[in-house]
C-alpha cells in the first residue's frame, strides 16, 4: 500500500526484502484489490531502504505534483473488458 508523507513523496512500506525493485522503477496499480483499476501509474520509485530484516522501504515521486491539481477523476468502478 502505497502512502502519502504529507511531503512531496510517497511511501510504501514492508514490500518484501526479495522483490525485484530499484530506483527509476514504475510503480502502478495491480487492480488485485477490485478497488483501482490495474494500470494507474502512480509515480517512479526515488529509492530503497533495504532493512535488516524481510523486508524494505520504498520512496517513490509521485507521477503528478499534487499542488497544481485542478480537477481530479474519481473513480467508481472499474469497467468492466470484453463486454
Amino acid at each position: 500500500m502505497v502512502v502519502g508523507t504529507g511531503g512531496d513523496e510517497l511511501r510504501m512500506d514492508y514490500v518484501a526484502g526479495s522483490a525485484d525493485v530499484k530506483a527509476g522503477d514504475v510503480v502502478v496499480t495491480s487492480g488485485i484489490d477490485g478497488i483501482y483499476p490495474k494500470g494507474f501509474v502512480i509515480g517512479q520509485i526515488q529509492s530503497v531502504r533495504r532493512g535488516a530484516g524481510e523486508y524494505s522501504a520504498i520512496v517513490i515521486r509521485p507521477a503528478v505534483d499534487f499542488t497544481s491539481l485542478e480537477a481530479v477523476l474519481i473513480v467508481l468502478h472499474a469497467a468492466a473488458r470484453g463486454t
